[in-house]
């Protein structure tokens, strides 16, 4: 199957490989190289898509047989049929994202997650002195930012590309629509969505009760 792909800034790709990672400049990197905040004159961001762009992302034009099939070896997709998983691809795209950049930033609006099928990222957390700090690196196989499509609370993190990646997007907006238009199978995602928050949740329980112990 042929994949083509589509980027209006392919003239003008983001170039990090020359600066310095060390710990106290990885959050002047992360503001330097986040998605911009584009605002329009309303006080609502401009869509996401339109803001991958800026930063060298690429659309993937997959048919919804190829999305599905993405979704079904995905753990997000494991208790869904092969009907529900056509329509669900229908609400997600697909992006190719370069390396040493910077998905999004803790503090800024929540409007999208996505599912990891390739590549890294670096989840970085600022402390009470503004220092940012890796808690974690993540593979294929997760979602991530999930909690933007539930709470809709600023982030909570930082997420920084390590290698790069694929990836499917689900916008807020998407989100909301399958709501209106698809409700037992959104019902559905949104029961998976907690059971990974819950999973999460125990495994930061157990660290953290090792740690009290140690």
């Amino acid at each position: 199957t042929e994949i083509y792909t589509l980027s209006l800034h392919d003239a003008l790709p983001i170039c990090l490989k020359s600066l310095p990672v060390q710990p106290d400049s990885v959050i002047t990197l992360i503001r330097s190289t986040c998605l911009p905040d584009y605002v329009q004159s309303g006080g609502a961001m401009e869509p996401a898509s339109q803001r991958f762009m800026s930063i060298g992302m690429k659309l993937m034009l997959l048919s919804i047989h190829e999305k599905a099939s993405l979704l079904e070896k995905s753990d997000f997709g494991k208790e869904l049929s092969w009907p529900e998983l056509q329509t669900l691809a229908g609400y997600f795209s697909v992006w190719e994202v370069p390396a040493a950049v910077c998905l999004c930033r803790q503090g800024e609006q929540s409007d999208f997650a996505f599912l990891l099928f390739k590549g890294r990222v670096r989840i970085l957390k600022e402390d009470a002195s503004k220092v940012a700090k890796e808690i974690a690196s993540v593979g294929p196989g997760h979602i991530v930012g999930e909690m933007a499509l539930i709470d809709k609370e600023p982030r909570s993190a930082s997420v920084m590309v390590k290698s790069p990646l694929l990836i499917m997007v689900i916008e807020e907006s998407k989100f909301e629509e399958m709501s209106e238009t698809v409700p037992r199978l959104w019902g559905k995602v949104l029961l998976g969505l907690a059971k990974i928050l819950s999973k999460r949740l125990r495994q930061t329980s157990g660290v953290l009760a090792e740690y009290i112990s140690g």
